[in-house]
C-alpha cells in the first residue's frame, strides 16, 4: 500500500488509481517492450510514472504521445512483458492524468462497477 501524511499517517493505504495499458510491441534486440500508453495519456509533469505492482522491476520511459516504453532494471529480457499483456501504471500526478481522459472505469477486482464521466476535462473547465 501507499502510505498517506497527515492526520491519517500511520494507516496504510491501497493504491487507488490505476491507468491500464497493454503492450503493443516487443523487442528482444533492444531488451525493451512498448506500451500504448506516452504522454497522451499520462501526465509526465511529476515525472513518469511506476508499473504497478512490481515497479522496482521495470524502469518506464517516455516513447512519444501515444507510447511507453518498458525495461527491466539492470537489462535482459528475462521478465519482459510481451504483446497483448495488460501492464496498470501509477501517474506520477493523478490531477493532470485524469485531465486527459474522458472516462473512468469503477473496478473491483476483475469487474468493472462503474463508468464515470470526467466532466470537468480540458483546458478552462
Amino acid at each position: 500500500g501507499v502510505m498517506c501524511g497527515g492526520k491519517n499517517a500511520d494507516k496504510n493505504w491501497n493504491q487507488s488509481l490505476l491507468l491500464a495499458t497493454t503492450v503493443v510491441s516487443r523487442s528482444d534486440v533492444r531488451s525493451m517492450s512498448v506500451c500504448d500508453a506516452g504522454m497522451k495519456a499520462v501526465s509526465y509533469d511529476s515525472g513518469p510514472p511506476s508499473v504497478f505492482p512490481h515497479g522496482e522491476q521495470f524502469e518506464y520511459s517516455n516513447g512519444g504521445d501515444e507510447h511507453g516504453i518498458l525495461r527491466m532494471q539492470g537489462g535482459g529480457n528475462e521478465g519482459l512483458p510481451h504483446v497483448g499483456e495488460r501492464i496498470n501504471l501509477i501517474p506520477g500526478h493523478v490531477d493532470p492524468t485524469m485531465n486527459l481522459h474522458d472516462w473512468v472505469c469503477m473496478t473491483r477486482g476483475d469487474r468493472v462497477e462503474a463508468v464515470w464521466p470526467i466532466t470537468g476535462r480540458g483546458a478552462g473547465h
